[in-house]
């Protein structure tokens, strides 16, 4: 399954907020152009994921709660934390787990063997 969630809420968004918050946090330009890479926007693309996963899908605690997580990380220079942008990533992580049980009733059913069904009444 790739991961179609839009890479919007991984980029900054280019106002002048976002560069002021990048400097007063002693980000370097080459730390900045880092995570800006093919590779690293990859990596923050998967550990956004798995945020939703885990925190959202597993333990409840709900989108607000994942932005200030990525605001208390730093990571909201690199990652949208807006309830916006996190519930489109809540969206779409949901959907993925719907067609991926219906993925899975489909291929397990195949395997199971025939049985008869008994019903009383």
């Amino acid at each position: 399954m790739s991961l179609s969630v839009p890479l919007d809420p991984l980029c900054r968004t280019g106002n002048e907020t976002d560069d002021d918050s990048i400097k007063k946090d002693n980000w370097r330009q080459p730390k900045y152009s880092f995570f800006e890479s093919p590779q690293v926007l990859a990596v923050l693309h998967r550990t956004l994921v798995a945020l939703h996963m885990v925190f959202g899908q597993s333990h409840d605690c709900g989108i607000r709660s994942i932005g200030w997580f990525l605001e208390l990380s730093g990571l909201d220079s690199f990652i949208a934390s807006s309830y916006g942008s996190q519930q489109k990533v809540a969206s779409q992580v949901e959907q993925w787990i719907g067609q991926f049980g219906q993925q899975e009733d489909q291929r397990l059913g195949q395997q199971m063997p025939n049985q008869a069904m008994y019903t009383t009444g």
